[in-house]
């Protein structure tokens, strides 16, 4: 026995529209029910410890990236996918250098972390991570363990895509 549903909202008790399903099928959800970030650093100089200043969101559905304490707060229970991109150099041109970049949850557990080591004068870093939140945890990024002056370069001019960091609420 088949059946077929047709409606073009569902909505809970109280009538809020929490899905749509448009005339090809697609199924939508409301702009305000998303959760998702896009932040760049376009100031903040040379980074050798701490949190990385992501202090420009191109994009922040829902507001929970905060681009002056440069954290994600998980706004319910769920699965989040992060991703984010570093220029970490030296201080002199071509000077031996190093330097750990780390994803942090709740600003001490390390969740992802990525190493550089480089007598040239830049190199990319990225981390990605699929990880279970609670409400209210938090993500940020770091700089530690810079040797011979390696740092992350976190200035930019708004169009120089020197650093990104990412998030969303996948489930």
């Amino acid at each position: 026995m088949t059946s077929i549903i047709k409606v073009n909202n569902i909505q809970n008790s109280s009538g809020t529209t929490a899905l749509t399903i448009d005339s090809s099928g697609r199924v939508l959800r409301p702009t305000s029910t998303l959760v998702v970030f896009d932040a760049t650093t376009v100031s903040g100089g040379t980074i050798s410890s701490g949190i990385i200043p992501f202090n420009t969101a191109t994009l922040n559905l829902g507001n929970h990236f905060n681009t002056t304490t440069y954290k994600f707060t998980a706004p319910v229970d769920g699965v989040y996918e992060f991703f984010a991109r570093f220029l970490c150099g030296d201080s002199t041109n071509n000077n031996s250098c190093s330097g750990t970049v780390k994803m942090i949850v709740d600003g001490s557990t390390s969740i992802s972390e990525a190493h550089f080591n480089t007598t040239d004068a830049w190199e990319n870093l990225s981390l990605f991570r699929i990880i279970s939140l609670t409400a209210n945890q938090t993500i940020e990024t770091q700089m530690t363990g810079s040797g011979g002056g390696g740092y992350v370069y976190a200035n930019g001019s708004g169009t120089t895509d020197y650093n990104r960091f990412t998030g969303k609420l996948i489930g």
